[in-house]
């Protein structure tokens, strides 16, 4: 089953490609590794862009390659982009607080025989306030 996909969204599939990788592979990806500029990269991003103008439905199944390996790569990333945070952030903040004692939720056993707190341990004292 063919799933619906406007003429609009393929165009602006077409001009993304059609600009996007006579950009990124003729241009940026050359110069940032000191190769020449790829002329033949600029044949494919006007065909595209025409194939966008004049008969988008022919980009239904690019459009569909490229959404699922976006989608692919959307997941490596989160996984990856979470396990350094994980890692450079929540590991050593664990650490600092285990060396230096720090213990939020009380859960150390204190000689007593339950981990019950009284209410005055925990009341906030508020400034009085004046009456006139």
């Amino acid at each position: 089953m063919k799933e619906t996909i406007s003429k609009k969204q393929l165009r602006k599939f077409g001009l993304l490609i059609g600009f996007g990788f006579p950009i990124l592979i003729g241009w940026l990806l050359p110069v940032l590794f000191g190769y020449d500029l790829r002329v033949w990269t600029l044949g494919v991003g006007i065909t595209i862009t025409l194939v966008g103008f004049l008969i988008p439905k022919q980009l239904y199944f690019p459009y569909l390659f490229f959404r699922e390996i976006c989608s692919d790569f959307n997941s490596l990333s989160m996984n990856i982009i979470l396990s350094i945070t994980y890692l450079l952030l929540i590991i050593p903040i664990s650490l600092i607080a285990k060396i230096l004692g720090y213990n939020p939720l009380k859960r150390k056993f204190n000689e007593a025989n339950s981990y019950r707190e009284t209410k005055h341990e925990h009341q906030i004292i508020f400034p009085q306030s004046r009456k006139k």
